[in-house]
């Protein structure tokens, strides 16, 4: 009992010890320390450094981008070709099928070209970024989230493409491959079309890759604080060190 009461003292000593030096610490030390309340200044890379370096190499990957959705659209509007050329006058004497392949095949190849060679969300972003100060931590934090905020938001429109375009043109496939006419060309194709809506699930988009990437890099952030906590037993102050991990 008298060695566990003299272990008890030593660790008491020694905390404060400990506590004292923390105290003098010069205030860089107390500033390293605080910035760990804010998971934004500490990921690596930061979003916004994210931001530019995507901003980068936009210009070069803009007709790699929507490349699922492209395939997916021209194997739909091949289809909508082949259905209007042969079409089976008895389940379709309108031809309604093949124009149907034809709009959202053909829509969605002008929706996707006209992004790619306009539409810029990390050069926009990026500029924005640029007229923004950086001097105080709070300048620091207004740039780190709204760079989170715009990579999340162009994977959120990624996200909504994606799945409106499976659901059109794998609609509009398989209303293609009921109409069509039997052991055809054109009912392979719709067969292929109905396969080949499903590419934007299989291959992501790399705006959604990004904003995964950077809130994996955000999750491995482990904040430890020093701070002072009653100690179990005497109650008496002791330093201790809280860890937080910020999801």
């Amino acid at each position: 009992m008298l060695i566990i009461n003299n272990m008890r003292r030593s660790v008491i000593v020694i905390g404060r010890i400990l506590l004292c030096f923390l105290f003098l610490l010069p205030p860089p030390a107390f500033a390293a320390v605080n910035d760990f309340d804010y998971p934004e200044l500490n990921v690596t890379p930061r979003a916004s450094d994210r931001l530019v370096l995507e901003a980068q190499k936009e210009n070069q990957n803009q007709w790699r981008t929507h490349l699922p959705l492209q395939v997916s659209a021209m194997v739909t509007l091949t289809a909508g070709i082949l259905q209007l050329a042969t079409p089976n006058i008895k389940t379709d004497p309108k031809k309604q099928s093949g124009l149907a392949g034809l709009a959202v095949g053909g829509g969605w190849l002008v929706l996707t070209t006209a992004m790619a060679m306009y539409y810029n969300p990390y050069s926009s972003a990026a500029g924005h970024l640029n007229v923004m100060g950086k001097k105080s931590t709070r300048d620091l934090l207004v740039r780190e989230r709204y760079a989170e905020e715009e990579i999340n938001s162009t994977s959120s429109l990624a996200k909504k493409l994606m799945w409106l375009s499976v659901a059109t043109n794998f609609g509009t496939a398989i209303y293609m491959a009921g109409k069509s006419e039997p052991e055809t060309l054109s009912s392979l194709v719709d067969g292929i079309a109905i396969a080949t809506a499903f590419a934007p699930l299989v291959f992501r988009s790399r705006w959604m890759a990004v904003s995964n990437e950077q809130q994996e890099y955000k999750k491995r952030i482990y904040a430890p604080v020093a701070t002072v906590i009653p100690e179990p037993g005497t109650g008496n102050p002791a330093p201790g060190l809280i860890l937080s991990v910020f999801f």
